[in-house]
């Protein structure tokens, strides 16, 4: 879905697939694809028609079609996303997924689930967070006592594992709402913020706890810190879903 404008909304897709025959001719690119360069099939959202909020519809591209290239993305995360340029990339009918034109509300619901999936994983790297920090606050002496001892580490724990239940308590109400076929659109929009707010705050207050170690590339901290940030700007950032949770209020 994403393109230059690094947006999720359906006005901003510039792919563009153009009839040739009873086949498409797509041109375009799209950033941050995961996997792409494992990939022997990857799902193409382009523009069929002018409406800049419909005639969106989804392609099935393979990475071997001729004007396809894939490339490698650099990311603070770690995880393997690439670049995907299509240039005159020809497909036969019958590479057409769903109906023409009518494929944003099936993106968008998809992109509901994948918002969701990424906020219960930072809500997994608050916790093994919290769990590291605790662990080493009650083995770090200094001055003579276990540092966990000392009311500001004691107050910082307590507020890392608040942050931890109310960022979960939004992201299973989110993940239920879906499940059970209700609108969600706000519920996602609160658990996205939230997850991305509070899981970067928890991640560097537990690298503020380790002291020096924890900045070091070889700790595991540094792992859900990273995965935090990735999440955060993954399936629309924290000013994208402001924006949906506002909506929501009528705004």
């Amino acid at each position: 879905v994403l393109e230059s404008d690094c947006g999720y909304d359906s006005s901003v897709v510039r792919t563009t697939a153009v009839r040739e025959g009873d086949g498409w001719v797509l041109d375009g690119t799209k950033l941050f694809v995961p996997d792409a360069l494992a990939a022997d099939r990857i799902l193409c959202v382009a523009r069929t028609g002018g409406d800049p909020g419909e005639g969106l519809s989804l392609f099935l591209v393979d990475s071997r079609d001729e004007g396809v290239s894939v490339t490698p993305l650099k990311t603070i995360s770690g995880e393997r996303q690439c670049e995907v340029v299509l240039r005159k990339v020809r497909l036969g009918p019958e590479r057409l997924a769903g109906p023409e034109g009518l494929a944003w509300p099936m993106v968008r619901s998809a992109l509901d689930r994948a918002a969701v999936a990424r906020a219960a994983e930072t809500v997994g790297a608050m916790r093994a967070t919290l769990d590291l920090t605790l662990a080493y606050a009650k083995e770090r002496v200094q001055f003579g006592r276990p540092i966990g001892s000392f009311q500001a580490i004691q107050h910082y724990l307590a507020d890392m594992w608040l942050d931890i239940l109310g960022t979960r308590n939004l992201v299973l109400r989110a993940a239920w709402k879906i499940s059970t076929g209700r609108p969600a659109r706000n519920e996602v929009g609160m658990a996205k913020v939230r997850a991305g707010q509070l899981g970067r705050k928890v991640t560097t207050v537990g690298h503020r706890i380790f002291g020096a170690i924890g900045f070091t590339m070889e700790h595991d901290l540094h792992l859900y810190h990273r995965r935090t940030v990735g999440a955060d700007v993954a399936f629309g950032d924290t000013d994208f879903h402001y924006e949906e949770v506002a909506r929501g209020l009528g705004l």
